[in-house]
């Protein structure tokens, strides 16, 4: 017959260190989290559902709606006369910062190149985003994917600028992404990009 070893005393303070230690770390990382994960899931909602009004209207008017001398896309398009969107969404963030405009911008650039056999090809590309909930501008106009992760990948990126207008990181704005993993610490925007790269 065997007997069953019970915990000391001493083993079972160990036990209690650690889960006291674990507890220590992990709790004030969870409760910064918790309240980032549901804004930064509507924005993104938001710009898949504006991704989704642009890509409908490309698809029944056979072209995307024309741009405007900030070279934005015209977003009224997009909500009248044909509500392929109910109403343009307004960026929780970009509200918070105290923008004048506080609705999602929809950039737009055009490249001209020529193809093989010299026929000119016009090739049209938008992006949008969420200002981030840092509330800081890191991107300014168009931004390729590309140009994100280049910026990204720089020895000194370019972050943005501040409410105030200061510069943070390196001068101009290559846009960065919002990094959930860094939690409340975290610069960067939420993008949508036509490739439904984000």
């Amino acid at each position: 017959m065997t007997h069953r070893k019970a915990f000391t005393v001493g083993e079972l303070i160990i036990v209690l260190v650690v889960i006291a230690v674990l507890a220590i770390v992990a709790v004030p990382n969870f409760m910064e989290s918790a309240p980032l994960h549901g804004p930064i899931s509507d924005r993104q909602n938001e710009l898949h559902a504006i991704a989704r009004a642009i890509e409908q209207y490309q698809l029944e008017q056979k072209r995307l709606p024309p741009v405007t001398a900030l070279g934005e896309m015209d977003q009224r398009l997009l909500t009248t006369p044909i509500a392929y969107l109910q109403k343009m969404p307004v960026d929780l963030f970009r509200k918070k910062a105290g923008q004048n405009d506080p609705h999602y911008r929809i950039c737009v650039s055009t490249e001209e190149t020529t193809s093989v056999s010299g026929t000119p090809v016009v090739t049209t590309r938008w992006m949008t985003w969420s200002i981030g909930r840092d509330l800081l501008t890191n991107t300014a106009g168009y931004r390729s994917f590309h140009d994100v992760e280049t910026n990204e990948a720089s020895p000194q990126p370019a972050i943005g600028i501040d409410r105030t207008g200061r510069s943070l990181g390196a001068p101009g704005y290559g846009g960065m992404r919002y990094d959930p993993t860094n939690g409340a610490t975290s610069y960067g925007d939420i993008y949508r990009f036509d490739n439904g790269l984000n």
